[in-house]
């Protein structure tokens, strides 16, 4: 469904989004665990780690082999208790191949600077608990991290970490 933009929000860019549900398998010492009460746990881990200046770095093609790394990290998390959603923002480190910048007097491209640091692509996305399934509201961004790697991110955490799913 295509709508007109009014006047004042001409330059603003569209965003889509896509709609997904998040469902936990509790481990048998975890029985009595929820979807709802598993990802609030992680979600409180992963804030904690953030609070204290860490965080933790998940590569998902870490198991294979030649293929190119994928590492991501949450970014940014927060509880909106009124609404029960979670907001959170979620990196992709682009490793490999060094991008090319082209100056803004020239046209000719040199390689980025990474003495800085890596680049990194972000993905938006909101978890909303409010009903009986959680669902996911993840902002389409085709070169950061994608629904897959959002469940595998979370699933590694709640597996490994907390040891719960």
């Amino acid at each position: 469904m295509q709508t007109e933009l009014s006047e004042e929000n001409k330059d603003l860019i569209p965003v889509r989004f896509h709609f997904y549900k998040l469902k936990f398998t509790p481990y048998t010492h975890a029985k009595g665990e929820t979807s709802h009460t598993i990802l609030h746990q992680v979600v409180t881990f992963l804030s904690q780690e953030q609070q204290a200046g860490r965080g933790i770095l998940i590569d998902k093609h870490e198991d294979r082999g030649k293929e190119s790394a994928r590492p991501l990290f949450v970014t940014n998390a927060v509880f909106m208790f009124k609404e029960k959603r979670i907001r959170f923002s979620m990196a992709l480190l682009r490793t490999g191949r060094i991008p090319m910048v082209k100056p803004a007097d020239k046209f000719l491209l040199v390689p980025f600077d990474t003495s800085n640091g890596e680049i990194a692509e972000q993905t938006h996305f909101f978890i909303d608990y409010n009903t009986d399934s959680v669902v996911l509201c993840v902002e389409f961004n085709s070169n950061g991290p994608r629904l897959s790697d959002i469940e595998y991110y979370f699933r590694v955490v709640a597996r490994d970490k907390l040891k719960l799913a």
